[in-house]
């Protein structure tokens, strides 16, 4: 009970999006603030009673002062919060130092403050002014004492040692206070970084040796003496790669979070549907685990192509995803409802598990490296904290709710930017109004190329309907009213893809049909050009990129494919 009492009492001005060096020193002004407080509350009228001295009302205006700052911390106002504690310990140290002649006592105490100073203000200039005042009280008591400008108050023997005692034992108070806690964060940081690089270590080990035995077990063509991989075999490869790339980047994130400098947000045209697919694949190794349902509702009203950072997104997503895996009980189910609101499209997750208690949940987004531990961290133990940066950069807000015991809901909402905005990357600006209202199919048995045409067809602002084969080609061309088609030249088991357009051209009769390539070849292009069709060369390069965005627009003149 008591101890509940004291850690809402320092946690005023707190809450789960106050960043962790912010929230570290409102507990320091308030700790300060309730010692010093009680102290005098405590002192000032026992003082008053036994010395007879005017005690009583200097105490109680110190405490009126101190309870000002915690009500100016409550209401976010932190450097006024802090200032205030500042200048209330130095005028108090002023006043007593003077009257009652305690110039070591007071100058211990007013290094404190000054070092408080420096700590609560650090990497700022605002550290000054109070490191000044503490200096000036130190010499406007040291120059009363010599030239006798105010006579300090005579007391009994036995008065002034109770009151050297009283004195000693608060300003001991509130100088272990001051070292303590920032002794606890250095420490606290150091094994905690140190437990990060033990499990980020870990991490990259298991999947590499993951990669090793999906290699190893890879079967060999008896007749060519090649080895044989499957599709299969390449999703699992990707799979185990994209994690260790998961790894490393969040240790990258870390030194940007922990220095202060964070990326910048790289818009894109992104289908929905297809990062919820990679998502779940992702994932479902770990559910198959712990036997957990994975099910996304999507509400008809949000758009299938949305305008986000693709790779932050799936990371808030993906993260949250696996921290409902660890969370939740065996055989329950993780459900994420995707919806729209006026102006956001809100991503829920929502698992049945052990649940969070309130002081947890004021805690879950602090970073990691220098507070408290956070058991909700999953893997490389940075994912919440990284989660609350990136939608903060999204422009988005994210909330939490949870029952102990029931389980956790975690919300996050995002703006639904325009469609149709201008896009720069690098030196290309791409025109999300190009392919708008547009369905694409892309056929290509490559991952990369597949991912390439994805990417540039979506930053146009297409719909887009991926193809691995010549069978999903063929099922694509009968279903969907295409308004342009890219196909790739060389198909899998030597498929020509001109030719297989040539074979089945009734089925796409008055479509536009882009062939493409990374050879970089005049026969080719003739031979494409003669059969009536449009050749581009696969590259990533800036002059390559503005052609084919410049010769899809020029295609896109023709009226849509209804």
């Amino acid at each position: 009970m008591i101890y509940s009492l004291w850690m809402n009492l320092i946690n005023i001005g707190v809450d789960a999006k106050t960043p962790t060096d912010t929230a570290t020193s409102i507990r320091l002004v308030n700790t300060m603030n309730a010692v010093t407080a009680g102290s005098a509350i405590f002192l000032a009228p026992l003082l008053t009673y036994t010395t007879g001295k005017p005690i009583l009302l200097p105490g109680y205006i110190e405490a009126s002062l101190f309870l000002i700052s915690f009500w100016l911390n409550h209401k976010r106002k932190h450097f006024l919060a802090a200032s205030l504690m500042l200048f209330t310990q130095n005028a108090a140290a002023l006043y007593f130092g003077l009257h009652f002649g305690l110039f070591v006592p007071i100058v211990s105490l007013c290094i404190a403050l000054g070092l408080t100073s420096f700590f609560l203000f650090q990497g700022t200039i605002k550290w000054l002014p109070g490191f000044l005042l503490s200096f000036l009280v130190i010499n406007a008591i040291y120059f009363s004492e010599k030239s006798n400008l105010i006579v300090p108050w005579k007391f009994q023997v036995n008065e002034e040692n109770s009151i050297v005692y009283l004195a000693n034992v608060v300003i001991y108070l509130l100088s272990a206070i001051v070292v303590g806690f920032y002794t606890k964060q250095i420490r606290a940081a150091n094994r905690y970084k140190t437990k990060y690089l033990t499990k980020t270590n870990h991490e990259i080990n298991r999947h590499v040796f993951a990669l090793q035995d999906i290699v190893n077990g890879l079967p060999i063509n008896k007749d060519s003496g090649k080895i044989v991989i499957s599709d299969s075999d390449i999703r699992l490869l990707k799979k185990y790669i994209q994690s260790i790339g998961n790894v490393v980047q969040g240790g990258l994130q870390l030194v940007k979070i922990e220095s202060g400098h964070y990326e910048r947000a790289n818009y894109e045209h992104l289908e929905l549907d297809s990062l919820l697919i990679d998502i779940k694949d992702e994932a479902e190794a770990f559910l198959t685990m712990r036997n957990l349902r994975l099910t996304f509702n999507v509400d008809p009203a949000v758009p299938k192509v949305i305008y986000t950072d693709r790779n932050k997104l799936g990371f808030i997503l993906s993260n949250l995803i696996s921290n409902a895996i660890k969370f939740s009980n065996k055989n329950s189910g993780i459900i994420v409802n995707i919806s729209m609101s006026q102006d956001s499209i809100i991503y829920q997750v929502l698992d049945f598990g052990k649940g969070m208690s309130r002081l947890k949940l004021s805690e879950i987004f602090h970073r990691l490296f220098v507070t408290e531990d956070n058991l909700l961290v999953q893997g490389n133990g940075i994912a919440l904290p990284m989660i609350r940066e990136f939608v903060d950069l999204l422009k988005g807000r994210i909330t939490v709710d949870s029952d102990l015991g029931k389980g956790t809901c975690f919300t996050v909402y995002l703006p639904n930017k325009e469609e149709d905005e201008t896009v720069e990357q690098g030196d290309i600006k791409w025109d999300g109004s190009i392919l708008k209202g547009r369905k694409v199919i892309a056929v290509d048995d490559d991952i990369m190329g597949r991912e390439f045409m994805r990417k540039i067809l979506l930053q146009m602002g297409g719909e887009v309907f991926l193809c691995k084969d010549t069978l999903e080609a063929m099922e694509a061309f009968r279903s969907v009213k295409a308004d342009l088609i890219m196909m790739d030249i060389r198909l899998e088991r030597n498929v020509d893809g001109l030719d297989f357009i040539k074979e089945n051209y009734s089925l796409i009769s008055g479509i536009p049909v882009i062939m493409h390539s990374s050879e970089d070849s005049d026969i080719l292009q003739a031979q494409i050009e003669k059969a009536g069709f449009i050749y581009l060369k696969k590259s990533l390069s800036a002059d390559d990129l503005h052609n084919t965005q410049r010769v899809i627009r020029n295609l896109m003149r023709l009226p849509l494919n209804l």
